[in-house]
């Protein structure tokens, strides 16, 4: 199984994610990017899968690096 990463927005507006970015790496804090357009809705949460894939597979956020123990 993959490790994943939650973001919970807790206002009461949505809010537009664009040009945020997640890592697994402090020296590398841009490796991966959030989609343009990507907004979570108020009170919500998503959850982003760290697999290494870097796509959208039915709706499900995938970075583009794995989190390693």
């Amino acid at each position: 199984y993959e490790d994943w990463i939650e973001l919970y927005n807790t206002s009461a507006g949505p809010i537009n994610l664009a040009g945020y970015y997640l890592s697994d790496r402090a020296s590398d804090p841009t490796k991966w990017k959030i989609p343009v357009g990507f907004i979570l809705p108020a009170k919500s949460t998503i959850l982003i899968v760290a697999s290494g894939l870097d796509n959208t597979i039915g709706g499900i956020l995938h970075t583009n690096f794995k989190i390693t123990q």
